[in-house]
C-alpha cells in the first residue's frame, strides 16, 4: 500500500509541475489527472493511517492537515490557471507544498520503502 500512496505523490508532483507550467489546455488534462491522485492518495493514505499513527501521532495530524492543504492549493493553483490569473506565487505554493507533503511523508516512515 505504501507504494501506492508514494507512487500517486509523485503522479501528483508531476502533473501539478507540468500542468502550471503548460498551456490552458494541458492544465486542464493535468488537473484532471491531479484529481484521480488526490483520490489514490486519500484512500490508500486512510489504510496507512493506522501505522503511522502507532508510530507517530501528532506527526500524522501534521501531515494530515499539510496534505489537505496541499490539495487545495493546487485546486486554486489550477483554478487561476485555468482563468487565465495564474501568478509564480501559485506555482510556487502548490509545488512546495505537495513536495512538503513528502518529506514529512519520508519522516513519518522512516525512510520506507526505500530503506
Amino acid at each position: 500500500m505504501i507504494w501506492i500512496h508514494l507512487s500517486a505523490w509523485l503522479i501528483l508532483l508531476i502533473l501539478t509541475w507540468f500542468g502550471l507550467k503548460t498551456s490552458q489546455k494541458k492544465a486542464k488534462v493535468c488537473a484532471m489527472g491531479a484529481r484521480i491522485c488526490y483520490i489514490i492518495a486519500i484512500i490508500s493514505g486512510f489504510w496507512l493511517f493506522k501505522y503511522a499513527w502507532q508510530r507517530d501521532a501528532m506527526l500524522t495530524i501534521v501531515k494530515l492537515l499539510i496534505a489537505f492543504g496541499s490539495i487545495g492549493f493546487i485546486e486554486v493553483a489550477f483554478a487561476e490557471k485555468l482563468h487565465g490569473r495564474f501568478s509564480r506565487k501559485l506555482f510556487l505554493l502548490a509545488v512546495g507544498s505537495c513536495c512538503l507533503v513528502g518529506v514529512v511523508g519520508f519522516i513519518l516512515a522512516q525512510g520506507r520503502p526505500f530503506i
